[in-house]
């Protein structure tokens, strides 16, 4: 399984987002960081089967997103 995690706010959701990848590996799943102004190449690049985003509005190309993969949504204050 490949799963995308997005970071929107560097300052606020980076370190979770790395403890997250970071326990995910642990299970077997390929992870990638990007941020939120490259999702669309990101995920082209890296053809997820999940996407982790911290908010839904203002995301370029979310629409044709979540039409081949799941997206959730686990809000920045999550993260933190």
């Amino acid at each position: 399984m490949r799963v995308l995690l997005v970071v929107d706010s560097f300052d606020r959701e980076f370190l979770a987002m790395r403890l997250t990848a970071a326990e995910l590996e642990k299970l077997g799943v390929e992870t990638r960081l990007c941020g939120r102004p490259i999702l669309g190449m990101c995920y082209n690049r890296f053809r997820p089967d999940v996407v982790v985003l911290p908010k839904t509005h203002k995301i370029v190309g979310l629409d044709e997103i979540h039409r081949s993969v799941v997206v959730v949504l686990a809000q920045a204050e999550s993260f933190v």
